[in-house]
């Protein structure tokens, strides 16, 4: 998913931007992880913290500034639609790029996000294809972001008018339905809501944000024999793919090293379709929960 900027985020919550729901990951490439993790293991000094991000910056600075030379002949004939000079080698090294920044970002604390990318990278054989068997990813990540929990005490009470006469007259409810941008909310540390009732999550929650930065929340009602308590289904499902660039040639994901910026456009890991390389797909996280009402 594109990472949006502070002044992006407003726009989208102001509706001034049109937003589409897809997943993108976030991602460092680490070298040398096991002797790293067993330096971690010694020592919980705050000064090792510091050299050991220093160090890890430095590793990604490498990493981008070796590849960025293969990113940027990608990226042109991508644009240019010369298919016909992406042979075998070069494929194998765009999958090679790919897989790196993914298991980076699984070893850097994104392992919604790697995953994801890797299963866009297994091609024809992705998890998800067919979006009534859709890939399933953890909903942990959901259900600690304010947002949602935001979301879902709002959601809640919803069903409760809807259960006051003893009666339950709908079964399922989407925040799609449900909200608008709420004006005050803090959309670093509280997240908000599009016009289309999409959920933005909080930006400091990074391991979500890189994973699924927009997405909708939709929850299934059944009311239990005693009628006092009902189970509630939380369900968030998306799909995982990236606009091509004949959609949208100025869109692109940044990443930020210290003071190193790399910019991947998001019409090159598209292509990777093209390709025959990766695959788009259907994910899908939910989660159950007894409530009671009254």
């Amino acid at each position: 998913m594109t990472i949006y900027t502070q002044l992006e985020l407003e726009d989208i919550v102001d509706g001034k931007a049109k937003v589409e729901s897809n997943s993108e990951s976030f991602f460092l490439s680490v070298n040398k992880q096991v002797r790293l993790e067993e330096n971690k293991k010694r020592t919980s000094n705050g000064m090792f913290f510091s050299i050991y991000e220093e160090w890890i910056g430095k590793v990604g600075e490498m990493f981008f500034s070796i590849w960025e030379p293969e990113v940027r002949k990608w990226e042109e004939w991508g644009k240019k639609g010369e298919i016909e000079k992406f042979n075998d080698w070069e494929k194998f090294k765009m999958k090679q790029f790919y897989t790196l920044l993914a298991k980076g970002g699984k070893y850097m604390g994104y392992p919604e996000a790697g995953d994801l990318l890797l299963n866009y990278l297994r091609g024809d054989n992705a998890e998800g294809i067919e979006k009534g068997s859709p890939y399933i990813v953890s909903s942990e990540v959901y259900e600690k972001s304010a947002i949602v929990q935001y979301a879902m005490e709002l959601m809640r009470g919803y069903i409760k008018r809807d259960l006051k006469d003893g009666r339950l007259d709908k079964k399922s409810w989407s925040s799609r339905e449900l909200f608008k941008p709420i004006p005050g909310r803090n959309i670093k540390t509280q997240g908000n809501f599009t016009r289309d009732g999409y959920l933005i999550p909080e930006q400091m929650n990074q391991r979500l944000q890189k994973m699924n930065n927009v997405f909708s929340l939709v929850v299934n009602v059944r009311v239990n024999e005693n009628k006092n308590t009902v189970e509630l289904e939380w369900i968030v499902e998306d799909s995982y793919f990236f606009k091509s660039y004949k959609e949208d040639p100025q869109m692109y994901t940044e990443f930020r090293v210290g003071s190193y910026k790399f910019k991947l456009d998001d019409g090159l890991s598209q292509y990777l379709e093209t390709l025959g390389i990766a695959r788009s797909f259907w994910y899908r996280a939910s989660w159950r929960e007894e409530w009671k009402w009254k």
